[in-house]
């Protein structure tokens, strides 16, 4: 079963980066204020799946959301700033996924043993929280938004 869902998180999350993302080609905020909204959505529906194809739909959602969310930080980050700071940045921004990976497994786990319910609700709020963020952003940059 955990098989399902992963595979089908794997799948959504390479359709986003591998299709989508070439064909809309969204500018940074646009991806993540959209890919935000899509996590939360997602992880709204594996709040209450009961089934295994819930779950799996969920997981789905999820990873759509964050094949949005990731290409959008981490291609922002690199044209937030002049030519001669993009060396550092990206590897700032490198580090920080390389952390993403040791620490947010781990962190995820220790919630979701305690409370289920806690752990979704913050997944949902961070995705909420970052789409308000981008919408912000966005509102007061609009040309960030064209191509």
């Amino acid at each position: 079963p955990t098989g399902l869902a992963l595979t089908t998180g794997a799948i959504a999350t390479l359709f986003v980066q591998w299709g989508l993302f070439p064909l809309m080609k969204p500018r940074p905020g646009t991806a993540i204020l959209c890919g935000g909204l899509i996590v939360a959505a997602g992880a709204a529906i594996l709040m209450g799946a009961s089934s295994l194809y819930g779950i799996a739909a969920g997981f789905g959602l999820t990873s759509i959301g964050i094949g949005f969310v990731r290409p959008g930080f981490v291609s922002g980050s690199s044209i937030a700033v002049g030519e001669q700071e993009q060396d550092s940045v990206a590897g700032k921004v490198a580090s920080v996924n390389g952390l993403a990976w040791i620490f947010a497994p781990a962190l995820g786990v220790a919630i979701y043993g305690g409370h289920a319910t806690i752990f979704f609700s913050i997944v949902i709020a961070l995705g909420l929280f970052v789409s308000l963020w981008a919408w912000l952003r966005l509102s007061h940059d609009p040309a960030s938004v064209a191509e």
